[in-house]
């Protein structure tokens, strides 16, 4: 049987289509014409390293997930890096869990400012006895 699903991809992240907790790091911000029920706005997008690099292996950029930014998500944006300036977010580490909307309860996707990753640490030498330890 073919997945279905392989041809009309989700291009963008949705609180549907995130089935865990993922960390993402934005590596560039665009305005983009979108179509809505409201018509055709200008909506902020943000594109990740991860989606890329995976897009590429898998031999089609077209597919690359990104996130519309609503509301919501654009007030935790504001709150976790305190800027406004889209251009301060490149760079930056997210994870992105499902919430539920304040209002009517619906899953939403929630943004919080990821942890550092801890770099590997080098082995440590074995202890030297010292001269005073051996008397």
């Amino acid at each position: 049987m073919v997945d279905a699903s392989k041809f009309f991809p989700d291009l963008y992240l949705s609180a549907q289509n995130l089935t865990k907790p993922a960390r993402l790091t934005i590596c560039e911000v665009k305005v983009e014409r979108l179509k809505t029920e409201r018509g055709e706005e200008d909506k902020i997008v943000l594109y990740f390293t991860e989606a890329r690099k995976l897009a590429e292996r898998e031999g089609d950029v077209r597919k690359e997930r990104r996130l519309c930014l609503g509301k919501s998500l654009l007030q935790d944006f504001k709150r976790i890096t305190a800027s406004t300036e889209t251009n301060d977010w490149i760079g930056r580490a997210f994870i992105f869990s499902i919430g539920r909307a304040i209002k009517g309860g619906k899953a939403c996707l929630r943004a919080e400012a990821a942890p550092p990753v801890a770099a590997p640490t080098p082995p440590q030498a074995a202890a030297q006895p010292t001269e005073e330890g051996s008397k």
